[in-house]
């Protein structure tokens, strides 16, 4: 389910004149393809509508942030459900925090009649951008928009508008609408599936990032001081992240690409100086259009880069002028050539961008063709850390251009931010990182943000969505308050970050419900190493309505995850309950009181064992380095594990002996501990049956 499946569908799109609009029929009659415009001018502001006319659905999900932020979404983008009528939306209200829907959607997914997904991208082209509305009262048929959001007429012919996808499941529509996208040449030259992306080093290990302990409050000690902490800590942080704080700005915008001298009197190269074998990557984050308020008029950038600067007013839009650039792709280049020359030559390995959707906010109606000038500043960005070799990481792309311009860079934020403390937004950080994963995880690796260990709240929960992730995991904590018990479950030795075979997302009972006003658990699952997988459940809804929720595992759980259940079957274990069996028709039922979460493990039976791996760990089966494997002509079993340490595993037997030597623990029905001591050296390990 969760792997690149991008399998053929079945649609047809034909057009016709209706209510002077083309009508778009999905029939079901043939392969799934990119819809392009019908016109060759464009004129300004929300200029053309095609009229898509669904096949019969018996639920949906309409993907939009929230009231009036389109196209500006941020790192916001929320699933918005229904059943049979699209105008349900309108009806919605509070959805974990979120009051009400902008109704100018994204993606659309729907589950049919029969049975079939069908999903439904808005795509940009070279000089538009589209999106979903409904006009319709009967709430049957979707307009699909298209412009440049700008002020003047333009030209483009075939611009890319949808793809549109197909399948058994919502995972394989939305694999195959990305197929169509990236059969297309006008989208392929500037966006590039997951798989054949290098995702960085550095986000293969634990980090650490300053926002949300210290938020605008750092300076050159406080940072040297956290280095100095986190080299000493015994917790194996491995890279640094410095957040918004330090930059030379004047009312909110930028001045030049140096620091405020009162804090940071030395600039900022003195942080990656202090990078050594423990601490061996640095990042810092900058805005994607200069500073939160642009650029500043009185700011102090040479005659060349000044030239790739537009006059708007700020984006309060209080009167008050800002600068931006985006003039012309060839200045736009210069801009961010020298933004990034300038981190790399003070010594850092990589950025955090933020603000790239938000940039819409300053230009759209203002300037002739704002999607052009996204554009050109995402393209822009891409190649200047391309060719200075650093990592970019994306933070606020879920708006409808930037996304899609991601040639290179792998990782983008997925969510609103956690905040420490704060359970409620907690709830609805990680529903929304678990959604949006779905539909983004064939382009790019979701980040659920940073968290703290000592979140005496809701540390436990967070660790788990950041392992089930399969993407950076990093903490904010004050640096001499790391918890180890939160952290060490997450990572190897060295710091190395224990990762799902697959980007864990929503199973499909959990991908088109309002998790605040379920019943059920709000459920995902991800594919393990072996032949494993992960189920994490939540209890997200209102606790008047639902103080406590009934949750299941069934083999159609695992069927849908791993497209089919092991011949010999599965066996569960329930990670913090420490108990578990033979997963059978009945299924593994639970309960969860309001807040609470589950990790459900399950692992393929081979030949009368079920090996789970590292019994420490969050995602025990991403310890292997070697999987296990049935000796031939017999019942014994071998792996080999990357480190020493306790290990659990299942059998139908009573009696069997362990090469090398151990203390064997029995956990009753079935489950053992074989009780290794812990140590960063590889084990081998043999069962054989007496």
């Amino acid at each position: 389910m969760f792997a690149k499946t991008f399998l053929p569908t079945l649609i047809a799109c034909s057009f016709m004149s209706m209510f002077s609009h083309a009508q778009i029929r999905i029939d079901g009659s043939k392969k799934g393809e990119i819809i392009t415009s019908d016109v060759k001018v464009f004129t300004p502001h929300y200029d053309q509508t095609q009229r898509i006319e669904l096949p019969e659905f018996v639920e949906f999900c309409l993907y939009s942030p929230d009231d009036k932020r389109f196209p500006a979404g941020a790192n916001r983008l929320f699933p918005w459900v229904g059943k049979d009528n699209l105008n349900e939306i309108a009806e919605k209200k509070d959805i974990l925090m979120i009051l009400k829907a902008d109704r100018r959607y994204q993606i659309g997914i729907f589950k049919l009649k029969n049975g079939e997904y069908l999903c439904l991208m808005a795509l940009p082209s070279d000089k538009v951008c589209s999106w979903f509305e409904v006009s319709d009262p009967n709430g049957k048929i979707l307009d699909l928009k298209t412009g440049s959001l700008g002020n003047a007429n333009l030209n483009e012919s075939n611009a890319i508008l949808c793809a549109i996808g197909h399948g058994s499941s919502a995972t394989k529509a939305i694999d195959h609408a990305w197929e169509q996208a990236f059969s297309s040449k006008k989208f392929s030259q500037y966006a590039q599936v997951r798989e054949k992306k290098e995702y960085p080093e550095m986000f293969q290990y634990l980090g650490w990032c300053s926002w949300e302990q210290y938020k605008f409050d750092i300076n050159e000690k406080l940072l040297k001081w956290a280095a100095q902490e986190l080299n000493q800590s015994a917790i194996p942080v491995r890279w640094m992240l410095i957040d918004d704080g330090f930059q030379h700005i004047n009312q909110q915008k930028l001045v030049d690409f140096n620091t405020d001298k009162k804090k940071f009197p030395n600039g900022m190269s003195f942080l990656p100086k202090l990078k050594n074998d423990k601490i061996k990557w640095m990042g810092v984050w900058n805005c994607y259009y200069g500073y939160w308020q642009g650029i500043s008029p009185q700011h102090q950038f040479n005659k060349e880069i000044s030239n790739s600067f537009v006059q708007s007013r700020d984006i309060k839009h209080n009167g008050n002028h800002s600068l931006l650039t985006g003039k012309d792709a060839n200045s736009t280049q210069k801009f961010y050539e020298d933004y990034m020359s300038k981190v790399k030559a003070d010594g850092y390995d990589f950025v955090k961008i933020d603000g790239q959707a938000d940039y819409l906010d300053y230009v759209q109606k203002r300037f002739r063709n704002p999607v052009e000038m996204n554009n050109w500043c995402s393209i822009a960005l891409e190649k200047a850390c391309r060719k200075h070799q650093l990592a970019l990481t994306n933070c606020m792309t879920l708006g409808p251009l930037t996304m899609y311009r991601s040639l290179h860079s792998a990782i983008s934020r997925c969510s609103v931010d956690y905040k420490v403390n704060n359970v409620e937004m907690g709830y609805s950080h990680l529903w929304q990182s678990y959604a949006n994963a779905l539909w983004m995880f064939p382009l790019v690796w979701p980040d659920h943000d940073m968290f703290h260990s000592s979140d005496p709240k809701s540390a436990r929960m967070m660790a788990v969505s950041k392992a089930m992730s399969g993407g950076p995991v990093y903490l904010s904590d004050a640096p001499n308050h790391l918890n180890a018990e939160t952290i060490m479950p997450l990572i190897e030795h060295d710091g190395k970050i224990l990762r799902p075979k697959t980007t864990a997302v929503p199973l499909s009972d959990s991908i088109m419900m309002n998790p605040k006003m379920s019943s059920k658990p709000y459920r995902v699952a991800a594919q393990l190493n072996d032949g494993g997988m992960a189920v994490a459940a939540y209890h997200f809804a209102d606790e008047k309505l639902y103080p406590v929720q009934k949750g299941q595992i069934t083999t159609d759980d695992v069927n849908e995850c791993l497209d089919k259940m092991p011949r010999a079957g599965m066996v569960y274990w329930d990670f913090y309950h420490k108990k578990g069996g033979v997963l059978d028709q009945q299924g593994y039922h639970f309960e969860l009181p309001k807040g609470t979460d589950r990790l459900v493990l399950l692992a393929p039976i081979k030949s009368d064992w079920a090996i789970f791996g590292s019994a420490n760990k969050f995602l025990p089966q991403s310890m292997f380095d070697q999987a296990p494997t049935v000796e031939k002509g017999s019942k014994n079993i071998s792996f080999s594990m990357k480190e020493s340490g306790p290990i659990l595993i299942w059998t139908k037997e009573s009696s069997f002996k362990v090469k090398p030597h151990c203390e064997l623990k029995s956990l009753g029905d079935g489950f053992w501990i074989l009780n290794y001591p812990s140590s960063p050296s590889k084990l081998q390990v043999k069962l054989i049956r007496d």
